[in-house]
């Protein structure tokens, strides 16, 4: 006896093993259309029944799917009376795995089994990722029907543990320590379609007749609710209504129906044998039925439900409480499917901040006035912390079982989240320097500059919302507007650079206020060439630009911004006043905005070049302009503007 137990329990681990390895391997092929089911996700009940139903279906486990409403409760992205109904939905999906297994019935389990030796081969001979995921499949799949043929051969013609299990459930008899006696187990190997196979194993060798059967998959019912349970413990109070939720209406569901059967076992349980014949489907039937029965009940009684819970499980008073992301939780992680979309969402609040930085900052460098600079420091110290737990979450996301194309996707979500940082780092620097302006009494009173930076800020400031737009959207098809806002953008800086050249010629303005200007404007085209990076960095950006016809074949997306410049400011030296050659400064921000690679090459080899017949001699007043400069540029490039003046000197 001591063997045949011990045979069993090992067919149950194999079993065991094979479900898990089997679930996780659809989890990985499925995340873009797990993905796909959640953004449908709306109030309507039965298309967020439908949506937990798919998405149990394609990873072969309610307890993964409830656990994964948890984490997403818990970031703010599902509401409780969604996660409801998607819970609902996933008990009803699980059923198609008992299903599955019920094949073991018949022949063709010698063909699956045999599936794990094909996989195994597959998976030596072949180093291609997406051959060698198939294979694992192939071979979770064959040994899930291993572990069940080894647990029926342990099982078959045993007339010990034939003997056991009679006597054992003729002394627990009564369907409520049926049930009890289910959850408990249920709980403990944290699976139901595990408790529900060996059930199938046992009742197909007659070790338990169907009437014992039916409570004991009621009970497993009522089990798997609690590994969500655990998981919500250190969650919030929202989640752990949603977990307390879904535990409530599977006892609910499960009362009600025992209520029903209980007293009726002596006419459901004949009829039911006699409609199906084979008691191994009579089984897995019935948990059909259960389920679907249990959810047509209860998906109308979401909201009293839903209003009972929350009355019983209260918010935790407000407390004042450190800096915390919104939407990403390491709870996410056990699901790594589902972390792109909260990352995405954590990173469309960090932007919705650099933008309202970027706004203070410019308000009180056009006018000097620093009466938000608390805000403004605040909302800067809240960019870094972004910056760092954002980009700590993105490195435990990619540690975990994700698709090469969700990998791509943390890696552009990585470079985003650096662009946001440096975008609030330029607003800081424009509220130093209005604080500086204002200490010194410095302002931007000649009207052309005012009105100058007025226009290059609004041209910044409409690139931010399509920046936004494209990269919550997801559509690229406003991407050649962001690119033409770009180049319009450094077209208004090499403008506003010659006509600040001529205002210090004429002396109109104080000279040491018009290097503010400059500041101002450098910056300015420095955060509008980091929002092109900022949705540049998409691994999916070569697609939608060919589509869009915005680049050719042969051009990549930062030589069409160069060339778009260099067209652009030919016809700025064709117009009646044209403009200066742009300073190296501009020359310098420009390729590190668009060439981050080798920042210092190029400013470099223009500067070895020899000047051309059409330069113009350097003006002293242009001299002392690129001396005022000076600082600027050797802040961000300290390699090439050492040379250029000094040149420039000997040619003159």
């Amino acid at each position: 006896m001591f063997y045949s137990i011990l045979s069993f329990i090992t067919g149950a681990g194999v079993f065991l093993v094979g479900i898990v390895m089997f679930s996780n391997v659809l989890e990985k092929f499925a995340s873009g259309g797990i993905r796909t089911l959640l953004n449908k996700i709306s109030n309507n009940r039965f298309a967020s029944f439908g949506v937990g139903f798919g998405v149990t279906v394609l990873v072969q486990s309610s307890t993964t799917t409830t656990v994964m409403v948890v984490g997403l409760v818990n970031a703010g992205l599902l509401t409780l009376f969604q996660a409801t109904a998607i819970s609902l939905g996933a008990h009803v999906g699980t059923t198609i795995t008992g299903i599955l297994v019920s094949l073991s019935t018949f022949k063709i389990k010698y063909f699956f089994m045999a599936l794990a030796f094909i996989g195994a081969v597959t998976s030596l001979v072949t180093k291609k990722r997406k051959i060698r995921k198939v294979a694992d499949l192939l071979i979770s799949f064959g040994i899930l029907f291993v572990g069940l043929e080894h647990m029926n051969q342990a099982l078959s013609g045993n007339e010990v543990l034939e003997g056991f299990f009679v006597e054992l459930f003729r002394r627990v008899h009564l369907p409520v320590l049926l049930i009890l006696l289910a959850a408990g187990f249920t709980i403990i190997i944290q699976s139901s379609i595990a408790l529900i196979a060996i059930l199938l194993t046992m009742i197909g060798n007659g070790l338990i007749e169907f009437e014992t059967a039916m409570f004991l998959v009621m009970g497993s019912s009522i089990g798997t609710t609690f590994t969500a349970i655990f998981a919500s413990l250190a969650a919030n109070s929202n989640a752990r209504r949603a977990a307390l939720i879904n535990f409530t209406n599977v006892t609910f569901g499960v009362t009600l129906l025992t209520a029903v059967l209980w007293p009726l076992k002596g006419i459901f349980v004949p009829f039911f044998e006699n409609l199906i014949p084979d008691p191994v489907w009579q089984l897995a039937i019935f948990n059909v039925l259960f389920n679907t029965t249990k959810a047509s009940v209860l998906i109308w009684l979401i909201h009293p439900v839903t209003s009972l819970v929350c009355r019983i499980v209260k918010d935790k008073p407000k407390k004042k409480k450190e800096m915390q992301t919104m939407y990403i939780d390491d709870g996410l992680l056990k699901t790594p499917a589902i972390v792109i979309e909260p990352i995405k969402k954590e990173i469309s609040d960090m932007a919705r901040r650099a933008r309202k930085i970027f706004n203070l900052a410019y308000e009180a460098l056009l006018n000097q006035d620093t009466s938000h600079k608390k805000k403004i420091k605040k909302q800067e110290k809240w960019i870094n912390f972004m910056s760092r737990a954002i980009s700590l979450f993105i490195v435990k996301a990619a540690e975990t079982e994700i698709s090469e194309k969700d990998s791509q996707l943390l890696g552009s979500f990585h470079h985003a989240v650096d662009d946001l940082e440096r975008i609030g780092d330029y607003s800081k620097k424009m509220l130093q320097d209005a604080d500086r302006m204002k200490k010194y009494k410095y302002n931007f009173s000649y009207k052309p500059t005012a009105k100058g930076l007025a226009e290059m800020y609004e041209l910044v400031s409409r690139m931010f919302d399509i920046s936004l737009e494209i990269f919550k959207s997801g559509e690229k098809q406003f991407l050649q507007d962001l690119l033409d806002l770009y180049v319009k953008t450094t077209k208004q800086k090499q403008k506003l650079n010659g006509s600040h050249i001529r205002w210090l010629k004429t002396a109109e303005y104080n000279t040491i206020g018009g290097d503010y200007f400059n500041s101002a404007i450098s910056k300015l085209e420095y955060i509008a060439g980091l929002l092109v990076n900022f949705v540049a960095n998409d691994p999916t950006i070569d697609d939608a630009r060919v589509n869009a016809n915005i680049v050719d074949d042969d051009l990549t997306l930062v030589e069409k911004v160069v060339a778009s410049a260099e067209k652009t400011q030919t016809q700025a030296e064709k117009s009646a006043i044209p403009a200066e050659k742009p300073s190296a400064s501009a020359e310098k921000l420009l390729i590190s905005v668009e060439k981050p690679a080798v920042p210092a090459e190029k400013p470099k080899k223009e500067a070895e070049k020899p000047a051309t017949p059409a330069e113009k001699p350097v003006t002293p007043v242009e001299k002392q302009k690129k001396e005022a400069e000076k600082p600027e540029i050797l802040t961000e490039k300290p390699a090439a503007p050492a040379e250029k003046p000094k040149k420039q000197k000997k040619e003159s």
